[in-house]
């Protein structure tokens, strides 16, 4: 997803007006690869997107469409904190959106200091040869060198999301130098963290099978045991990866880390993720109030925005 600037709703009887480019698929919150594409507004305290908000374009061409989201939608507040998102849950025909022309009426929405917005407190793209930034291996079996930390292989292919490199290297429950992708299994844990923020992101790919899984692990009770709070594995077996996130604002405070961990030695036994970022979107919001009557153009850092299919291969197909 796309993150725009916070905001706070005053006037519930306005409406943004939009223009949306996508492929009129619906939002399906259920599928991380059916789910459609398109924007919404994101409830900040409640940590989820407004269903009610989703527009999306045509399903028959990809031509710009005039959309509106009247501010008194089900589940829209007076006074609560809202963020315009881009989502893009959709890997088949027209599984991307743009959007543009973002406007609201003054004194509709306080839109607050993006300086102060969208802090990334904690994030790990393994792009660094030979800095894995504290990972490390537990429970290796098979061949003793296998399940290692290592980059990126010789034959996979680059990272791209809207022809935007965003890096080469991955953590990967297999070694770069192992014949058979599918043979190593064990656990690889990141460093304990403190959780300050709303939403962990993250791609993720490779098998899809129950032995499979990226878990967050808290300490609940401050005793220095941890458990799996979220979890979460692809959608499908595929050398692609997909976008997935975690709310975990309930866990503010608390001391965690990251489990990626296979225990599966045959056919996509492996799983893949990158891009890892834990993001705080609240911010101080200006008291000045601006007068009603004119137009507003949102500074949501999304202006004439495309976003392709977020997914990059991860082996040669």
């Amino acid at each position: 997803m796309t993150w725009g600037p916070v905001f706070t709703l005053l006037d519930e009887n306005a409406a943004i007006s939009l223009r949306v480019c996508a492929g009129g698929r619906e939002l399906d919150l259920n599928s991380k690869i059916n789910g459609g594409a398109g924007v919404a507004l994101w409830d900040v305290a409640e940590g989820k997107i407004v269903e009610s908000t989703f527009r999306t374009g045509n399903s028959t061409n990809a031509n710009w469409l005039n959309q509106t989201i009247p501010l008194n939608s089900p589940g829209l507040e007076e006074g609560k904190q809202y963020m315009l998102v881009g989502i893009d849950r959709e890997i088949r025909s027209y599984g991307w959106f743009g959007v543009d022309s973002i406007m609201a009426p003054i004194g509709s929405v306080m839109v607050a200091d993006p300086n102060t917005t969208h802090k990334v407190t904690l994030e790990f793209t393994f792009d660094e040869p030979g800095n894995w930034a504290g990972w490390t291996q537990v429970g290796a079996s098979g061949n003793p060198t296998s399940f290692v930390l290592g980059n990126t292989p010789s034959n996979a292919l680059s990272f791209y999301i809207d022809s935007q490199n965003a890096g080469a290297g991955f953590l990967a429950s297999t070694s770069p130098t192992d014949t058979d992708w599918n043979r190593p299994t064990g656990e690889l844990i990141s460093p304990t963290f403190i959780i300050d923020g709303d939403i962990i992101e993250f791609m993720i790919a490779g098998g899809s099978g129950d032995g499979l899984g990226f878990d967050l692990m808290v300490d609940m009770l401050g005793n220095g045991i941890f458990t799996s709070q979220k979890t979460s594995k692809n959608a499908r077996d595929s050398h692609e990866f997909i976008y997935d996130y975690w709310n975990v604002q309930d866990f503010i405070g608390r001391e965690a880390y990251f489990s990626l961990w296979d225990n599966v030695g045959n056919t996509w036994g492996y799983i893949v993720v990158d891009n890892i970022r834990m993001i705080n979107f609240l911010g101080t919001m200006d008291s000045d109030v601006p007068e009603p009557g004119t137009w507003l153009m949102l500074l949501l850092g999304l202006g004439a925005l495309g976003c392709r299919r977020m997914k990059r291969s991860v082996f040669p197909v």
